[in-house]
């Protein structure tokens, strides 16, 4: 048998993002940090839809910081209306 020259096979090669390819780089996603909070957003199944009431008594029971629509926040960001 003859022996095939190949580009990559049987040669060393450097891998810029390791990390990546193998999983073990860390992403924001990855850290915990005591305290912390995450967001949800909950989003109308309906477009366009006046929203009258949410019930956060389930979430607030589980432990949940609840804030409701944006028009509530104390710094009103404009994206969100």
């Amino acid at each position: 048998m003859e022996k095939q020259q190949f580009e990559f096979i049987g040669k060393k090669f450097d891998i810029k993002n390791i990390g990546k390819v193998t999983g073990r780089e860390i992403y924001s996603c990855d850290v915990n940090i005591p305290g912390q909070l995450c967001a949800v957003v909950l989003r109308s199944p309906y477009s366009h839809a006046e929203i009258k009431k949410i019930d956060y008594t389930e979430a607030e029971r589980m432990g949940a910081i609840c804030i409701g629509p944006s028009e509530q926040l104390p710094h009103p960001l404009n994206h969100l209306h």
